[in-house]
This record gives structure tokens, sequence and C-alpha cells, in this order.
């Protein structure tokens, strides 16, 4: 059988449906299988009482633009305690792209880590690079590993911040307001990493100045299973075709 489906269009699969269960904050994990492209399955939840649909998203491991598209009837402001909604968790993997290293599609605002010794797949919401911070497609690699990272303000940021009125340090040191968050993967396209962060509401969307955002507990979960070396290639594939 063979699908095609548009960004954020999951819920078209047949899922199975998990009505009000809570789930803890998880890194969503799959078997890689040789006769399929497809991985995990469409879910329904229930939101909790005073919860928005980032932090359903954070329950299940899945963007805030995920969610939003895959729930359209549904005002993100207006959603009341027990409404279900999907949960769209299955993925066809990035086409044309070997099941290597890491492998980040910027129309789906994902990354997949591909576990070659446990021949599995590991996926998780990133943000990227905004309007007129474009995160570039490349074909890159982990150049260096850094837990509790100084960010050294990039030239560009810190210009932008001035006009704004906002002064900021050029070294902004490790805490819990760096904007790296807990660990930075640095790679070898100049003035690019992967990192954590300190704003979780800035995962899923298009929110850096470039570099691909995580939240922390994700970035540390990549961070280590990954090594200097890692091959990370980034593509733009909004439509994708799986078995």
């Amino acid at each position: 059988m063979s699908l095609k489906l548009k960004q954020f269009v999951p819920y078209s699969i047949l899922y199975a449906v998990l009505l009000g269960t809570s789930l803890p904050l998880f890194a969503l994990t799959y078997p890689l299988l040789s006769d399929t492209d497809v991985v995990g399955e469409v879910r329904i939840a229930t939101t909790h009482y005073k919860e928005n649909l980032l932090d359903l998203g954070l329950r299940y491991g899945i963007g805030y633009y995920e969610l939003l598209e895959a729930n359209a009837a549904f005002h993100p402001k207006r959603i009341k305690p027990g409404t279900p909604l999907v949960i769209p968790s299955q993925f066809i993997l990035p086409n044309n792209v070997p099941h290597e290293g890491i492998v980040v599609n910027l129309a789906e605002l994902r990354l997949y880590l591909y576990l070659k010794d446990r021949q599995e797949v590991m996926t998780f919401p990133v943000g990227i690079g905004r309007s007129g911070w474009n995160t570039p497609l490349a074909k890159a690699k982990i150049i260096d590993k850094r837990t509790n990272p100084s960010w050294y303000v990039p030239d560009g940021v810190y210009e932008e911040m001035k006009r704004r009125g906002v002064i900021i340090p050029r070294v902004w040191p490790p805490g819990p307001n760096n904007p790296l968050g807990k660990v930075a993967m640095r790679l070898s396209i100049p003035a690019y990493d992967i990192h954590g962060t300190n704003r979780d509401d800035g995962v899923g969307r298009r929110s850096s100045s470039g570099c691909i955002r995580m939240l922390n507990d994700d970035a540390s979960e990549v961070y280590s299973n990954v090594e200097v070396g890692t091959q990370v290639t980034i593509v733009n594939q909004p439509s994708k075709i799986g078995r």
C-alpha cells in the first residue's frame, strides 16, 4: 500500500483511540523495518484542566504547529478540558535520504535520529529559523558537543536586538535563561547548532535565528546518542511518500 500525505495531515491514516490517556514526556522511538517507511500511529487524547496545545504536545512529543494543523476545526484558545484531539504521531520517514545519523525535515519542524546499532529511529519536534533567519538546507556533521554551553551571540542577532532597544551580553553564561539550554551540538555549517532552549514554546515553530532548537530533555537524548562526526542532513520535504 502506498500513502502520499501532505505535511501535517496524518489524521487521514487509521488511528488507535486512546481516550483520556495521560502520558509523560517521552521520546518517540520506533523500530526501523525494511518493508515500510511509515512509523508510529495516530492517537486521540483529551486535554486536562487548564492544559493548552503546547502542554498537550509536551506530553506526546508533538510540536505546536503539528497539533494545530491536525486539529484545525478547533480554535487553539477555546479548547475545553476533555476535548478529544488528534495526536499526529504517525510519520513517513524523509524520502531519498539515508537512514543514518540525524535528518531534519524543515517542512515538518521535526528531527529524526537513526540508531543503526539498535535498528531504531527516534523523532522529535524542533524549532527552526524564522522569516529572514532561515535554517539552511545542508549536509553537515557534528563537530563539537557541549554541556551547559555559553552562548556567544552572533553579530546579526546582537544588532537586531539593539535595533529593538534591547541590549544583551555578547557572551551569555550557562544557566536557566541561556537560549542554548542544557546542551549544544555544533555543526560544520559555521554558526549553526542543534541545541536545547530556555523557551519551550519556541519548539515546533519557526522561531530561532537559524539554529535547530529542541526541548532540553529531547536535546539531551540526542546528545547522549550521537558522537562528534555524526552526519546531519537538513532537507525540506513538505510532501512525502511511504509504503
